[in-house]
């Protein structure tokens, strides 16, 4: 039925359903709902004469459908494959070629009229020509396809005989009983250098990678060498010295004269000042190699103060410097932890507040920061008076062989290892350490530690 029959039913239902309305309705219909039906036939009306005007155009838009190609002409379905970017080439069961479309030609530098008629095998590299015969005889015999409906990349031969890699897809297709073979074809040369290029940089970049981790390897080796060949010959030189400073001692307790006397003193003090060098080799070639031990054990930090007091009271009273010690009253008594170490990292740090103190005090300050239950962070500070660091120095001194000025090695001594050798001890214990300083002002050393509570 035309859309004109059923707009002139649409109208008469409308009369028909307005009639009703006037006369009053009657027992089925209310007023509202024959009024909602009128409302729905006029909006049903309206869609109608809309549909008709849509299937009538006016005749101005005729002339524009008459440049429109139709889709089902071979002209139209030519546009469509020159167009496409990518080569589609059509060929029969015997490999001969049907179809070349402008993609194709730019590709392989042929015309269509050209490549017409001529077998496949004209962009087919020498090399592969053998095994395109053997494979094209199997598949006609009824062999098995391993290249229809999948992707692949091969090498291809262009008109000038320049070899290039392409991207190929060949889908099987009947055009009624004809068997024809559809490829379409994409030049891939771009994409085949620039993954070359990210293959060589690749390669370079896992050469770089692995010659950092030989280098990295060998220096490790190296560092372990020398820190194991330290310890071995500040072993073999401490030994020797043992014995020639108890021999001096023994000497110093027999009647000298005060010139021999003097002598005796001063091989002492040289010999000691050497064994401290050498132990603080042998501990910084130990913490190198990775051989230092913590052997933490209950005690009293109480204890180790007092012991360390009474060792240090002839450098500290000799100066004339007063040295006090103050508790935390929240500070635990019995704590576990590397006695000799906190030994070894409060005599360093006491020692050389004595070393750059000429007059004034130095005062050591041991307090309770946190703790729970069971651990304790325990934090020492050792304040002198002495001459001081300049602050944009501080973090340059516990660097290993380091000090804070060139002046200060001739002048006082030492190798500079002390610090080092406490922030090592330090990290080890899971701690950290520090300073705060300025010139003329005297420092201030602090390290903080966690302890088990006893």
């Amino acid at each position: 039925m035309s859309n004109h029959y059923i707009l002139w039913i649409s109208i008469i239902i409308c009369i028909f359903i307005s009639l009703l309305i006037l006369v009053g309705g009657g027992d089925n219909y209310s007023n509202g709902s024959l009024g909602a039906y009128s409302l729905l036939s006029l909006g049903f009306l309206l869609l109608l004469y809309s549909n008709c005007k849509t299937a009538n155009p006016p005749n101005k838009h005729k002339k524009k459908t008459k440049n429109i190609i139709s889709m089902d002409s071979k002209g139209g379905l030519q546009i469509i494959l020159d167009n496409v970017i990518d080569g589609i080439i059509h060929i029969d069961h015997k490999g001969s070629i049907k179809l070349f479309n402008k993609a194709a030609e730019l590709m392989f530098g042929y015309k269509e009229s050209e490549v017409l008629g001529k077998n496949i095998n004209i962009f087919i590299p020498k090399k592969y020509k053998d095994k395109h015969k053997k494979y094209l005889k199997n598949f006609n015999n009824g062999g098995h396809s391993a290249i229809i409906g999948v992707n692949r990349e091969i090498e291809a031969k262009a008109k000038d005989g320049s070899i290039f890699p392409i991207e190929i897809g060949i889908n099987e297709v009947y055009v009624g009983d004809e068997q024809i073979f559809v490829g379409v074809v994409r030049d891939i040369t771009e994409r085949k250098k620039s993954e070359e290029r990210i293959h060589k940089y690749t390669d370079r970049l896992e050469w770089a990678h692995f010659e950092m981790q030989q280098a990295r390897r060998e220096a490790e080796r190296a560092n372990k060498a020398k820190s194991m060949f330290l310890a071995n010959m500040s072993h073999e030189i401490r030994t020797p010295l043992n014995g020639v400073m108890g021999m001096t001692e023994l000497l110093m307790n027999t009647d000298l004269k005060d010139k021999q006397s003097k002598y005796a003193e001063r091989i002492y003090g040289s010999g000691s000042l050497l064994l401290t060098i050498i132990n603080d080799i042998l501990d910084f070639s130990k913490i190198e190699a990775g051989e230092m031990k913590l052997d933490p054990q209950p005690g009293e930090i109480k204890v180790i103060v007092k012991e360390i007091k009474e060792m240090l009271f002839a450098k500290y009273n000799e100066k004339g410097l007063k040295f006090t010690v103050s508790f935390g009253k929240d500070t635990p008594v019995k704590l576990a932890f590397d006695q000799t170490r906190v030994s070894q990292i409060l005599i360093n740090l006491i020692g050389n507040a004595i070393k750059f103190t000429e007059n004034g005090s130095i005062k050591l300050v041991i307090k309770n920061k946190k703790s729970n239950n069971k651990k304790a962070s325990i934090l020492f500070e050792v304040t002198d008076t002495g001459i001081g660091i300049d602050p944009s120095k501080i973090e340059k001194i516990f660097d290993k062989f380091a000090q804070a000025d060139a002046s200060t090695t001739r002048k006082f001594g030492g190798t500079g290892l002390g610090l080092a050798i406490c922030k090592q001890l330090v990290s080890l214990m899971g701690g950290t350490i520090g300073a705060r300083s300025e010139l003329g002002k005297g420092s201030t050393f602090w390290f903080e530690v966690t302890m088990p509570i006893v």
